[in-house]
């Protein structure tokens, strides 16, 4: 006849929580221990400040690496535009150009295309957008200027978002013309360059947070991944919702760690957020099998 098994009894671990620093060595040594530790005691405060610090200093680091580059590149353009537009200006919340061209007139650089016309209607279609040199551009008309960039993955289609318009588009002219210096608040090339240069300073905490929430959002799916995983396969993992959730925490701290060490180095192929999951999921397997090498065997059958 043959007997049932039950799982056999979890390590007893002592009423005082081990030292922190243990934790998080056994995180990447002996996954098991470590979540039976974290399990019991229900440290969720801790993971989550150090994923949200790992989270933001990884895209400090970014943005101090990336930001001098965008300036110079900007810098670039901006003074470019400015010599072949010869004066930029507003007027009523309405941009002006002092070149006399003949609209519309498109400009390329750094494999950008800026295109300048009288109305939006004038603007090219999509379709010829889309088979441009350029992936990306502007449009822009008196009322209006409008980012266009080719979506990744799909050359034939363009996507088209307004950046300024109205008062946004006042606000800029405001601050452009302050910055000018001169009586009828025009922007020559130079003066164009160091408010291209000024804007892309001020966007810095808007960078910082991007690269921030980048870097926070596959988090909730690999939580969600792992809690599905326990309720169907981990029954002793169940027990409460905190501490299903202080485990999960703890199980994205060494995919995390993985996945920004590996933005760093910009290899092909994966990004941040492809990277951290297949990390991720790996290490799900790895505590599968430190897992099973702290059950003892199991016993024979009985006839």
């Amino acid at each position: 006849m043959q007997e049932h098994h039950d799982l056999p009894p979890l390590p007893v671990l002592p009423e005082e929580p081990p030292p922190y620093r243990s934790v998080l060595a056994a995180l990447f040594l002996r996954p098991f221990l470590a979540l039976q530790a974290v399990r019991a005691h229900r440290r969720w405060l801790a993971p989550v400040l150090i994923l949200l610090i790992m989270a933001f200093l990884a895209a400090l680091l970014k943005v101090m690496l990336t930001l001098p580059g965008i300036v110079s590149e900007t810098r670039v353009i901006a003074s470019h535009l400015g010599k072949a537009a010869g004066a930029v200006w507003f007027e009523q919340g309405r941009l002006h150009w002092q070149a006399d061209w003949e609209l519309p007139h498109t400009i390329r650089v750094n494999l950008w295309r800026f295109d300048f016309a009288s109305q939006p209607k004038a603007f090219p279609p999509d379709y010829e957008l889309a088979s441009s040199v350029e992936p990306r551009g502007l449009l822009l008309e008196p009322a209006s200027v409008t980012l266009w960039m080719r979506e990744k993955g799909n050359d034939r289609q363009v996507l088209r978002v307004q950046l300024l318009a109205g008062d946004k588009l006042a606000a800029l002219g405001r601050h452009a013309s302050a910055m000018a210096g001169g009586a009828d608040g025009r922007l020559d090339e130079a003066a164009l360059a160091s408010h291209a240069q000024a804007v892309c300073v001020a966007m810095t905490p808007f960078l910082l947070a991007y690269h921030t929430l980048v870097r926070i959002k596959p988090l909730l799916l690999s939580m969600f991944i792992f809690m599905l995983t326990a309720v169907v396969f981990r029954r002793e993992w169940r027990e409460s919702p905190g501490s299903l959730w202080t485990v999960a925490l703890h199980c994205c701290i060494p995919p995390f760690l993985l996945a920004l060490i590996y933005s760093f180095f910009d290899f092909p192929g994966w990004s941040f957020q492809e990277m951290f999951l297949v990390a991720f999921l790996f290490y799900l397997v790895y505590i599968y099998i430190d897992t099973r090498a702290f059950l003892p065997p199991k016993p024979p059958e009985d006839l």
